[in-house]
């Protein structure tokens, strides 16, 4: 009868581990497929963001050179207490020669005595200050923070400056209310605010009224980037109805992603930024944030 065959020597038998990785080849696959794909993510996020960050950048060099001072002036909440306490508009004029009002009642010799020990600012005025230094890295040197009872008129001829607040708290505004379109306006005897609009575009409103009982919690912001006085430096005035107003504004200056497609509509055939405005509307939160829209946008021709 014919023979078996012999059996495989041990030698050759397949290993018992052969299984085991072969089975776990597709896995190790698998997740440097995974990898793969998170960094090409990654890599276009990054290379979509530049642009945005380059914009950014290119409008705070303008703001912060090397070669000319730049001044931070922060607004003047003393002076929102004493008009509010009289229902008194402080107009640049008499505030420059440092004459808020005459002391005609008791309770207005009060408030004037009090207006002079209140040098109050706002908190977001100083998260400004701080985020401006950090991007002041041509001359550290050349930026400065000055309350708004303390500057000069010459400073808004020679430097770069930007004005933090509205016309209430820094009624150096008014210097150039002639050349916005958007303003934000105090009503002395209600204590509310109206923003007005001298030509409004398709969808916008001609004002926008701001109530402090608006159970909506709505408020305005207002951003403005002008010549200075000479037109030989930049002025960036920024402010709101509400200090979650003025909170927005920055957190829109400060963001580059918000702020590129602005730099783009601003931009000039020759690379320079032309002067703009920007109206927005901020709703704060039940959870903290503020909800920010952008209600318009004017851009000076070249």
């Amino acid at each position: 009868s014919a023979e078996a065959p012999p059996l495989l020597p041990p030698a050759v038998q397949p290993p018992a581990i052969a299984a085991p990785l072969a089975a776990r080849a597709p896995r190790w696959w698998w997740l440097a497929g995974l990898a793969a794909l998170l960094g090409l993510i990654l890599w276009l996020a990054l290379r979509t963001s530049a642009p945005a960050l380059d914009a950014s950048k290119k409008f705070w060099a303008l703001m912060l050179p090397a070669d000319r001072d730049t001044l931070l002036v922060i607004p003047d909440n003393g002076l929102v207490m004493y008009q509010g306490d009289l229902h008194r508009v402080v107009p640049l004029s008499d505030y420059i020669a440092n004459r808020p009002g005459v002391a005609d009642t008791p309770a207005a010799a009060l408030s004037l005595a009090q207006y002079g020990a209140r040098r109050y600012t706002a908190m977001s005025s100083v998260t400004l200050a701080a985020e401006m230094g950090k991007l002041a890295t041509a001359a550290p040197e050349r930026y400065h923070v000055r309350f708004a009872r303390d500057v000069q008129l010459t400073d808004f001829k020679h430097d770069n400056t930007v004005i933090v607040g509205v016309e209430q708290s820094s009624p150096w505004w008014a210097l150039f209310r002639n050349q916005f379109n958007f303003h934000i306006d105090w009503d002395k005897d209600a204590g509310d605010f109206l923003v007005l609009n001298d030509h409004p575009a398709s969808g916008e409103q001609a004002a926008y009224p701001f109530s402090w009982r608006d159970p909506n919690r709505r408020g305005y912001a207002l951003i403005g980037f002008k010549r200075n006085l000479s037109g030989n430096g930049h002025t960036l005035l920024l402010g709101g109805t509400t200090s979650a107003g003025t909170d927005a504004a920055i957190e829109f200056l400060m963001n580059p992603a918000s702020m590129a497609p602005l730099m783009k509509q601003a931009q000039r055939s020759d690379g320079s930024i032309g002067e703009f405005e920007v109206l927005l509307q901020c709703v704060l939160q039940a959870n903290g944030s503020t909800d920010i829209q952008l209600l318009g946008v004017r851009i000076k021709p070249p």
